[in-house]
């Protein structure tokens, strides 16, 4: 992935690209049925139950970042990446389910403290639509599944085998869809359902993510099994993140929690609606990017110029994808949430425009934050994601009892540009790069193109 970028880049780049439309399509869809069956009161409370199960998930330390480097090095240990996968979903599973059962299924436990009324909401269809501690239990028995395909869908990531991990994202988000239809829409099981749904959704990509890492004959010739001493190395590389990943989950997750503590779950819909926007636009054009980025780290090695090369012309092409949706997005932002959502999600629509901006430079953070990975400043990466977590979090206690959804993407958009101005600072003094080098060119613009071509000549034909 070279600083200017070849064509075979941008040809391998624009068809991730390209599969990752299917997914985005089949999410899109689901947030559409739910937001109509369930009104914003409903969207708002699975939201706030999928913020605290994001919670608990922070005590699994996250091992996808950490086995790129292991696999980097020696691509011979993914058999036993793949065996210490499944112990490493079976105890952090019952660790999360400990956690549940000593902070959260007590009465007096978290959900009294975040929200007394959480119980306190009734859903239009008919069902409970408060958040309480047996909706939030549907998720806890599925995290094992969730972490088996997340370590999973790494191990496939570090091996290259990008047709099996994309394949692992589409099951996950088709049976979200086939989920939302049966539970939601056909069942009228309201918001249970829709969180049912999310839990099924993890347990389809873990059951696909398997049998892709039992196909896949790199991974076969490698050997399975457990072992111990690779797992030992996997739990510290990812205890050393683990502080990054709990600020990045705070400065996502904490808004809506507090925004729900103070004004509700139907104020937490359509916020949710509006960060959800934003962040799958996000996650949409920085994944491909990032599964190209990783395969020329491993190619790069210890050369710091190839890799400063690298990441600097990965943020050039985050940018160049980003920002021509995100401005589209911002000017039919209204018609498409009075039309498609409906009336009551109207309400989604400034804090989407504030947080748009945020979430390009979001985007560029992330990206930016390899150098750190890559560099082994794990410890530095991990102290400026908890300042900006607890900077997110105080901003938002004073100004989210006030000023409710509009605040809480302000103060959002600003800890992102502060998070992403650090990083590129960092990276442009370490590795002599000019600030003009994080900007796309018009070669990165080029990505559109070539993403064009893979689908109006098959219409053509």
């Amino acid at each position: 992935m070279h600083a200017g970028g070849t064509a075979a880049d941008r040809r391998t780049l624009a068809g991730l690209f390209a599969t990752k439309a299917a997914g985005l399509a089949l999410v899109f869809i689901s947030g559409v049925l739910l937001a109509r069956i369930l009104g914003p009161a409903g969207k708002g409370a699975v939201d706030v139950t999928l913020s605290l199960f994001a919670l608990l998930m922070l005590l699994y330390p996250s091992l996808e970042e950490p086995q790129l480097m292991l696999l980097a090095r020696d691509s011979s240990c993914a058999g036993r990446l793949a065996g210490n996968a499944v112990v490493v979903a079976l105890l952090s599973g019952a660790v999360i389910f400990g956690a549940f059962e000593w902070f959260v299924a007590d009465g007096d436990g978290l959900l009294a403290l975040l929200h007394p009324r959480a119980a306190s909401i009734n859903s239009s269809a008919g069902s409970s639509n408060g958040v309480d501690a047996q909706l939030l239990l549907l998720l806890v028995w599925a995290a094992p599944f969730e972490i088996l395909a997340r370590v999973l869908t790494g191990v496939l990531q570090g091996c290259r085998n990008m047709r099996a991990f994309n394949a692992v994202h589409l099951a996950r988000n088709g049976a979200l869809l086939l989920a939302v239809l049966l539970l939601v829409v056909l069942g009228d099981a309201g918001v249970r359902g829709a969180v049912q749904a999310w839990a099924w959704s993890s347990v389809a990509a873990a059951l696909v993510a398997l049998v892709a890492v039992l196909r896949d004959s790199a991974i076969r010739a490698s050997g399975f099994g457990v072992r111990w001493g690779l797992l030992r190395d996997q739990l510290s590389g990812g205890l050393r993140v683990q502080g990054a990943v709990i600020a990045a989950a705070v400065i996502l997750s904490g808004d809506q929690l507090i925004l729900w503590h103070y004004h509700g779950a139907a104020a937490v819909g359509p916020y949710a609606l509006a960060a959800a926007l934003s962040g799958q636009l996000r996650r949409f054009m920085v994944q491909p990017v990032k599964e190209m980025l990783g395969a020329a780290l491993a190619q790069s090695g210890s050369d710091s110029a190839a890799l400063a090369a690298s990441i600097a012309a990965a943020s050039r092409r985050v940018l160049a994808l980003l920002l021509p949706p995100s401005v589209l997005l911002a000017l039919l932002a209204w018609p498409l949430l009075y039309g498609v959502y409906g009336e009551g999600f109207v309400a989604a629509w400034t804090p989407l425009l504030l947080l748009l901006p945020g979430g390009l430079l979001w985007a560029a953070a992330v990206v930016l934050s390899w150098w750190l990975v890559a560099t082994n400043q794990l410890l530095l990466l991990t102290s400026i994601g908890l300042l900006f977590a607890a900077t997110n979090v105080a901003l938002n206690l004073c100004f989210v009892p006030q000023g409710a959804a509009l605040a809480a993407a302000c103060t959002s958009t600003l800890c992102y540009a502060l998070h992403a101005v650090v990083l590129a600072m960092l990276f442009c003094c370490a590795s002599k790069t000019s600030w003009r080098g994080l900007w796309p060119r018009s070669a990165d613009y080029a990505l559109w193109k070539d993403a064009l071509r893979l689908v109006l000549p098959a219409r053509k034909r």
